[in-house]
């Protein structure tokens, strides 16, 4: 025991300080390092022919979205209560000859 040094706040301080300094600097070394990886990987996956598949999906999606668009329509104006212009038009004409002769 008696040759032990005895440490001294300030040294004590100062070993933190150092350790604290290295700690982070090893964290944003890793971490540059993790961030560089990804973005290899991601510069690796965004090929010219995974660009085209997505649009080619894409394109899939929108075509199939303007034929539900279409079915909507039509199933719309087929249940819909209310009379298309030229069907009002010639109900109103009937009803004026009618109403005209009374």
């Amino acid at each position: 025991m008696a040759n032990e040094k005895s440490l001294t706040k300030s040294a004590f301080t100062a070993g933190l300080k150092q350790l604290r300094e290295q700690v982070a600097e090893d964290i944003r070394e890793a971490t540059d390092a993790v961030l560089e990886g990804v973005e290899n990987l991601l510069k690796g996956y965004a090929t010219t022919d995974d660009v085209q598949g997505v649009k080619t999906k894409v394109d899939q999606i929108d075509l199939n979205v303007s034929k539900i668009k279409d079915q909507f329509d039509g199933l719309k104006s087929e249940y819909s209560d209310t009379p298309s212009r030229e069907d009002f038009n010639k109900l109103k004409s009937r009803v004026d000859r009618y109403h005209s002769q009374n």
